[in-house]
């Protein structure tokens, strides 16, 4: 095994510094992503090291993070979800791409590896019915109703489940709530709604975060609201497909959805949501019209 200077010879274009292991380059990339926007609540950091364990004891140098030992790895989750796969792929990428920026190794292998496919699940999204419905079981919860009924409405503004348990009191403004903790460590504001500042002013002000729930924290509560409520399958992000389909239902520009949700206005998520709305608009006007009924009638 190659160590020191040795190490980096055999690497074109490696960092001339001793090349750390990779349980060493791994503990440095976790800390560094633990000091991101992204990683307030603590939840990409746990899904990261999760996935990483593999290398939690590896101390071979940073180059063994090659294409072969990337595909080795893959392999041995053949047996797991398509999504689960896809996860891992992508902890493995973002690994693979600190390294290179690092220097340790001259390319991110998973540059040359494709994604694990994930067949496409129909888009769901809560009904108004739905809605109603949970947070009317939200106000009779026993632990924390006058929260939970705000999460619910903050939630159906479009906030990822990490940007909710992020947000602070300083972020609330006239008339918008500027989400400071962004995915991709971007800036954005939703609109302030007079529901949600009601709620909010029944909550008790502090000066640090709105919520002290965690991303677990807070899908363990959802979870059991939604047995309570009857409405099977609810998760926080459930709330953002239905905040983009109601939205573009009542008429929402797209564009216009994108910047508030903090979506690019031509990412595949957001051409999800519109062709599943104009889909469920087409079946309920074809409904409407009865062309087929007055046929055969």
């Amino acid at each position: 095994m190659l160590s020191g200077r040795d190490a980096h010879r055999a690497v074109p274009g490696a960092n001339m510094e001793r090349l750390p292991s990779l349980a060493d380059g791994l503990s440095t990339f976790l800390e560094d992503k633990a000091a991101s926007s992204r990683a307030v609540t603590g939840g990409y950091v746990v899904s990261l090291r999760q996935h990483l364990a593999d290398f939690l004891q590896d101390d071979r140098p940073c180059f063994a993070f090659d294409e072969p030992l990337c595909r080795e790895l893959l392999r041995s989750r053949l047996n797991l979800a398509p999504s689960t796969r896809k996860t891992h792929w992508a902890a493995l990428s973002a690994f693979g791409a600190w390294l290179c920026d690092r220097g340790y190794i001259p390319a991110n292998p998973l540059k040359r590896i494709p994604a694990p496919r994930v067949p496409e699940r129909p888009h769901r999204y809560l009904s108004a019915l739905e809605l109603r419905t949970l947070y009317a079981a939200a106000g009779r919860s026993r632990k924390k109703p006058a929260e939970l009924q705000c999460l619910l409405l903050l939630l159906f503004e479009g906030l990822r489940a990490f940007e909710l348990c992020s947000l602070r009191w300083q972020d609330v403004r006239d008339d918008r709530i500027v989400v400071a903790f962004g995915k991709g460590g971007k800036v954005r504001a939703i609109p302030l709604r007079p529901a949600v500042r009601k709620a909010l002013a029944g909550l008790k002000s502090s000066d640090g975060r709105i919520f002290t729930l965690t991303v677990n924290g807070l899908e363990n509560r959802l979870r059991r609201l939604s047995r309570r409520a009857g409405v099977p399958g609810v998760h926080p992000h459930l709330f953002r497909h239905s905040f983009a389909s109601h939205s573009l239902v009542a008429g929402l520009d797209p564009q216009t959805i994108a910047v508030v949700g903090g979506w690019q206005s031509d990412s595949k998520m957001m051409a999800r949501y519109t062709a599943s709305v104009r889909e469920d608009a087409a079946i309920k006007r074809s409904l409407e019209l009865g062309v087929s009924d007055k046929i055969f009638e």
